[in-house]
């Protein structure tokens, strides 16, 4: 079974071995330590700018790393794999951030996985995850696309954090 990727890689230069940095599991681990290394960095001075108490500054870490963990899931779709191993051109039903908002409030395996959080920290993480891109404008419009499937079966989806 192929790995599910969460972007694209050089395929001259690692033919079909994906990279770890490509591989949907290591980028959303890679994008947990970078929401935490930002938590850290400049989430004090945000807080303290925005007048919010510092007592909140580990649930505002935890909202930033769930939202890193979340950000991805819908990048298990049919199309997005298509888009990243052989169909670059294709048309998207829904893009991956729409996706997995969606996901987290009906996928049962993924709200059993977050069901020991805070309900406001999965709302503003999930609220960060589906506008971590912001693509939706007025240009947004409907095409025919084949049928999406989202692969959350696959041995490689959604490695437990908590």
């Amino acid at each position: 079974m192929a790995r599910l990727l969460a972007k694209l890689y050089d395929r001259a230069k690692y033919g079909d071995s994906s990279p770890d940095y490509a591989l949907l599991t290591q980028h959303s681990r890679d994008v947990v330590v970078a929401c935490d290394a930002l938590a850290i960095a400049a989430g004090r001075n945000a807080l303290l700018n925005a007048g919010i108490d510092m007592e909140t500054f580990e649930r505002f870490r935890l909202t930033l790393r769930t939202n890193g963990w979340i950000q991805d899931l819908g990048k298990a779709s049919s199309h997005f794999q298509k888009m990243v191993t052989t169909e670059p051109q294709i048309k998207q039903l829904v893009r991956h951030e729409t996706i997995s908002g969606i996901l987290i409030w009906l996928e049962p395996r993924l709200r059993k996985w977050l069901s020991s959080l805070p309900e406001m920290t999965l709302i503003a993480a999930a609220w960060g995850a589906v506008g971590h891109h912001r693509k939706f404008d007025e240009q947004t419009t409907s095409t025919n696309v084949l049928p999406l499937t989202v692969q959350v079966a696959h041995p490689d989806y959604c490695i437990n954090p908590f």
